[in-house]
């Protein structure tokens, strides 16, 4: 429903001229598909975001699910307190962005990926101890936001006059991801438990990592 009423709206839009710019408005709804279609570099950038969002978000979302059933049996005030957990990944963007800028955000964007495979991997191994899963959310949420932070440098550096346009159409389906991610979490976790769900975002991850893995402007970046 959410797709068929924005397709209606962008068919309705009046002809008119956004403000600072000489584009009507419908095209710059439009921009966001023209800037995949126009542009491979950006699709594969977004696409390997699109892995690791939606493994991201699918965690965080069965995380409490997890943790309110026995052995573990805990309340949703001590789930929530794993939302400390992403101060250390906002701590990591933060460098990230500078380590894109001295290595190339190719390595830097490998590196977040990598990590947060090692990440999905302690959270298999470890699915009834809090420690375990401290560190496994740790390590998978650090790896996720310093790749986001390396992408999300390399799109606004190389666009030109279309980096906004450019950022837009990568957000844009970046959060769809993440919220397909979110959305798929739940059924997938009440269908196979813990360790079905990080192994399915585990293979996320991987293929995020094959994606990346080929050559391209991001080595130049």
């Amino acid at each position: 429903m959410i797709f068929i009423g924005s397709v209606g709206i962008v068919l309705a839009m009046p002809a008119i001229t956004a403000s600072g710019t000489r584009m009507r408005v419908r095209d710059l709804l439009l921009a966001v598909p023209r800037a995949h279609n126009s542009n491979p570099e950006l699709r594969r950038a977004t696409l390997v975001g699109c892995c690791w969002f939606a493994a991201f978000s699918s965690f965080w979302t069965a995380l409490s699910l997890h943790l309110s059933l026995p052995p573990l049996s805990k309340g949703a005030a001590f789930a929530g307190g794993f939302g400390l957990i992403g101060i250390a990944g906002a701590i990591v963007a933060q460098l990230a962005g500078r380590a894109s800028d001295r290595w190339g955000a190719r390595r830097v964007v490998f590196a977040g990926l990598g990590g947060a495979l090692v990440g999905f991997v302690i959270l298999c191994l470890s699915p009834t101890s809090l420690v375990g899963l401290a560190v496994g959310a740790l390590v998978m949420d650090a790896g996720c936001f310093g790749a986001h932070a390396a992408t999300q440098g390399y799109i606004l550096r190389t666009g030109g006059d279309e980096r906004s346009r450019r950022y837009s159409a990568y957000m844009t389906v970046y959060w769809s991801a993440g919220a397909l991610g979110s959305f798929a979490a739940p059924a997938l976790f009440q269908a196979g438990g813990w360790l079905t769900l990080n192994l399915a975002n585990a293979v996320l991850i991987a293929c995020g990592m094959t994606l990346h893995a080929r050559r391209h402007q991001l080595d130049r970046a």
